[in-house]
């Protein structure tokens, strides 16, 4: 494990050991996202001990990084939305287990959430559910469209505790990754992802002229300016609107 400053007594951190961590995760290769969660994480700790007198100084205080601008691009989102739908119906068709595992991408949930979510937590009778471990750490709750109902009422289970459970060990699920490549293959879609799906949600209905707070609120976001780093803008589509309103 290389990166052993942490180690150290921690009033005697400073902020060139800190940089040492960062340059280290840098020649790794991690994503920019991934350095940035880092320091995200120092930060609040330094700032606690400085608050219990174990530190007199934040060594992170002045280290600023580049942001992560980066974000996948969803061209045509109608359209892309309408290929991965029918592609997750198409090849799952047999398995309603991971038609609607996959299906809930479609919904804006998180993978976490997904995996978390329990059948104590649906109400089928009334199409709705609602998600406790959320990233706003808020309980949320979301209409249960019908074509995710529709395959979770064909799974063959007692209907209690974690829906995506392991049909071996009756944990959750911690891997997904053989069902997804296997569906990335079948759509010929290499970056597809449960997480890409969120970008063609809201790429595909602000197409159809749907508000960026009701985006937000699919996405379990309290702030609607969050939504731009999911969000593909159709700059045809926008220019056309303008056009046809003068």
């Amino acid at each position: 494990f290389p990166y052993t400053t942490l180690f150290r007594s921690i009033d005697s951190i400073q902020e060139h050991n800190i940089m040492a961590i960062i340059r280290q995760l840098q020649t790794d290769g991690m994503a920019t996202r991934t350095v940035n969660t880092t320091l995200e994480i120092l930060r609040p700790l330094f700032d606690f001990a400085i608050k219990n007198k174990a530190l007199r100084d934040n060594p992170t205080r002045f280290i600023v990084l580049k942001k992560d601008n980066t974000k996948k691009i969803v061209i045509n989102g109608a359209e892309m939305f309408k290929r991965i739908f029918e592609g997750i119906n198409d090849y799952y068709s047999t398995q309603p287990f991971y038609r609607a595992l996959f299906l809930f991408g479609f919904t804006g949930r998180r993978k976490s959430e997904i995996l978390k979510l329990k059948w104590e937590n649906i109400d089928l009778d009334n199409n709705y559910y609602w998600i406790e471990d959320t990233k706003n750490n808020e309980k949320q709750k979301y209409e249960l469209p019908h074509f995710v109902k529709e395959a979770l009422l064909q799974i063959h289970d007692t209907r209690m505790g974690l829906v995506f459970k392991s049909p071996v060990t009756g944990r959750m699920i911690e891997n997904t990754d053989r069902q997804m490549n296997q569906l990335k293959k079948h759509l010929e879609m290499p970056e597809l992802t449960l997480h890409y799906m969120r970008n063609v949600l809201v790429s595909a209905l602000a197409e159809r002229g749907t508000e960026a707070i009701t985006l937000s609120g699919m996405l379990g976001h309290r702030d609607a300016t969050t939504i731009n780093k999911y969000l593909s803008l159709s700059y045809h589509n926008s220019s056309k609107k303008g056009n046809a309103t003068m």
